[in-house]
């Protein structure tokens, strides 16, 4: 049933999980509008049912929690998913290679027109709509994700994507970077979703270290921090990331072979994208990768590291790293999936939980992983965890602490009286009386999305997309 009054209404389930750990068991939420009034047990919802006429639903078989989070992405790439089939399928004996990966993406992505990136981009809108996702942190290189996800109704911190190595362009750089942006955010369609209820909130991207000089990064933290925001980026993701800011230029020699031969796939890379006008010599006169740090210190260094950074990957960190990152105040973006099929390693989930790190979890893009559901991103990062996550932290963990990540866990992430009524209904194959086994059927492949409510607009009915 698709709700469009202010009017008092009712959703009932066989399990209710609220996002803070609890589960009621035929539990039901009173919304009205946009709000949850109350977070109700049986006994208090079939009372107030026989007091008033309220519009309700009662699904013994299905599971209600708040909309789910998945904390990176990149919708322009979703029609790309040929490329995560084609490193599925290699032989896993051949080395895998982020550099080879993204050569490949690239590739596919020059032969696009505008016109492939915005119904990629619609296609990745619709398959979270379709997983249970309400917000999303997405890091968009046209800016097609943000009016994809306003189109559909979803909420989402989009970042416009932001490169450039040479220092001397930094200032060139950011200005056309902010004519870009300026014109997104006059996007009739993004303006008009906010208007109804502010659901996009645009940000800069500044793609990783090795993209990105610190001059041109700086810029893109003072206009963030100018207007509140969050800085979306890619940071200590590969080996070969960490071995190129280590190789400081004209000083080669010192460096072992292995990480000369990383850093070497990288500035082959660098070298292979580099738009038309690039100085020849660029790569080998980078100042700021003197001192052979990290890429965590490198940001730290630069004063780049800090509360309004959110960076997906973080593969590749050392226990310095981990404590630079937790005293500066920065949260993370975990991609499982993702790593793994590119060949790099597994983020230090229980290393960041231990230093206090916010973070939650991301799929990536369906380039380079098999779905946008983080359920079942969840399922995994679970699985391949040495102490696993109890079912209902792991749900906690897609739900109100992502949306602590984001900042936003005032207004949603939980089903709490006053929070806004972000509701998705999972249906289940038939009514489950056991808590342990609800949160294992939460969690399980076959279940499937029945209803997303998002700031009490329904966005999904009975597994379908519903457009207003």
């Amino acid at each position: 049933m698709n709700y469009s009054t202010n009017q008092a209404r009712l959703l009932a389930a066989g399990w209710v999980f609220t996002g803070t750990g609890e589960a009621l068991r035929h539990g039901g939420v009173l919304l009205r509008g946009n709000k949850i009034l109350d977070v109700l047990p049986e006994s208090a919802w079939r009372r107030l049912l026989e007091s008033e006429n309220l519009p309700h639903s009662h699904r013994p078989a299905a599971i209600l929690s708040p909309g789910l989070f998945n904390l990176h992405t990149h919708l322009d790439y979703t029609d790309a998913s040929s490329i995560y089939m084609q490193w599925k399928s290699m032989d896993p004996g051949r080395p895998q290679n982020l550099f080879a990966w993204l050569k490949d993406l690239v590739s596919l992505a020059r032969t696009w027109k505008a016109e492939d990136f915005r119904v990629s981009a619609e296609h990745g809108a619709r398959e979270l709509a379709l997983a249970g996702v309400i917000h999303c942190a997405d890091s968009s290189y046209t800016g097609e994700a943000a009016r994809a996800l306003a189109a559909i109704g979803l909420k989402g911190l989009v970042g416009l994507e932001l490169f450039g190595l040479d220092e001397e362009k930094a200032a060139g750089n950011f200005e056309s970077w902010l004519k870009r942006f300026t014109a997104l955010e006059a996007d009739p369609v993004i303006v008009k979703a906010n208007q109804e209820n502010r659901r996009i909130t645009l940000t800069v991207a500044p793609h990783a270290p090795y993209t990105v000089a610190p001059a041109l990064w700086q810029l893109a933290r003072d206009f963030a921090q100018s207007r509140n925001l969050t800085v979306l980026a890619h940071l200590a993701e590969s080996r070969q990331e960490c071995a190129w800011l280590k190789v400081s230029p004209g000083l080669e020699a010192g460096a072992d072979a292995e990480t000369l031969s990383l850093a070497g796939e990288l500035d082959a890379y660098l070298e292979w994208i580099a738009p038309p006008g690039t100085r020849p010599d660029l790569l080998k006169s980078l100042p700021f990768k003197e001192g052979g740090r990290s890429p965590t210190a490198h940001l730290a260094a630069h004063g780049l590291l800090d509360e309004n950074l959110l960076a997906a990957h973080l593969v590749e960190l050392s226990p310095e790293d981990i404590g630079q990152f937790a005293t500066l105040g920065a949260r993370a973006a975990l991609c499982l999936r993702s790593n793994l099929t590119l060949g790099n390693n597994a983020a230090p989930a229980e290393a960041l939980e231990r230093a206090a790190i916010p973070y939650s979890l991301g799929t990536d893009s369906r380039a380079s992983s098999p779905d946008l559901c983080p359920r079942a991103e969840a399922a995994f990062f679970n699985q391949k965890r040495q102490a696993p996550l109890t079912a209902a932290a792991l749900h906690r963990l897609i739900t109100l602490e992502a949306a602590r990540v984001l900042a936003v866990d005032g207004h949603t992430g939980s089903l709490t009286a006053g929070k806004q009524a972000d509701i998705a209904i999972f249906e289940t194959r038939q009514e489950i009386a056991d808590e342990e086994a609800s949160y294992k059927q939460f969690f399980a492949a076959s279940t499937r999305l029945k209803d997303l409510f998002v700031d009490g607009r329904q966005v999904v009915s009975d597994g379908e997309l519903v457009f207003s």
